[in-house]
């Protein structure tokens, strides 16, 4: 019998697009091994043979916010998430809420998934994500123009690019909150080249640098 997982909405499905519950043929350990991996679980029970699918985890970082005065999880773009438990385990969500703090987990799916706690407004969380952007873009643009180098690539850099261009365009009172909101007011995602010389950036770039030369020997 072959069994499809789902990423997008966490369902597994038989042949016929049916759900199926596979909590009785896999371990809570296999099923989220596999979902990190990715590969097919092969096995057998009373007779019966199952292959369970599932696809390979796209390498994709990814930031969530969580709101505890709505209790409610938010993508980049402000959208709810409801398939949470795609992305971080059950276990990885109540630590979170528990200790109530932010925090980077690897992805389920891949990557990293970097968690931020806020227990005031929404308004707290988009700032937080604002400056989270501003200095990711500042970094990664340092080490590509000033040191001819990256720790991610193009696709995930215009990712976060594109974010902060639409959060600074929809928030404009918080952007001017934001820790580096004169030499972000005026990006506009197509280029970080005019960041090169940024101070903080440029010692972020350094630090990160050693910690890749220093992790590589």
């Amino acid at each position: 019998m072959a069994i499809y997982y789902d990423p997008n909405t966490n369902l597994f499905t038989d042949d016929d697009d049916i759900e199926y519950g596979v909590s009785s043929i896999m371990s809570s350990n296999d099923i989220i091994k596999f979902k990190k991996n990715g590969g097919t679980y092969c096995t057998r029970i009373e007779g019966e043979s199952y292959m369970i699918d599932f696809p390979k985890p796209r390498d994709e970082n990814r930031t969530i916010i969580y709101f505890e005065k709505d209790n409610t999880l938010r993508d980049e773009l402000n959208e709810i998430i409801f398939n949470i438990f795609s992305i971080i385990t059950p276990n990885e969500l109540y630590l979170f809420k528990y200790n109530k703090e932010s925090v980077v987990l690897d992805g389920i799916q891949g990557g990293l998934v970097h968690l931020i706690y806020t227990a005031d407004d929404h308004k707290d969380g988009i700032l937080e994500l604002i400056n989270h952007r501003q200095r990711q873009v500042i970094v990664h643009s340092v080490l590509y123009y000033q040191y001819d180098t990256n720790f991610v690539d193009d696709k995930q850099f215009n990712k976060w690019a594109y974010e902060l261009v639409k959060l600074q365009h929809d928030y404009p009172e918080l952007t001017k909150q934001s820790v580096f909101y004169l030499e972000m007011r005026s990006f506009d995602g197509t280029t970080g080249f005019y960041l090169a010389d940024h101070v903080w950036g440029n010692a972020k770039a350094l630090q990160l640098m050693r910690w890749r030369e220093h992790k590589d020997e």
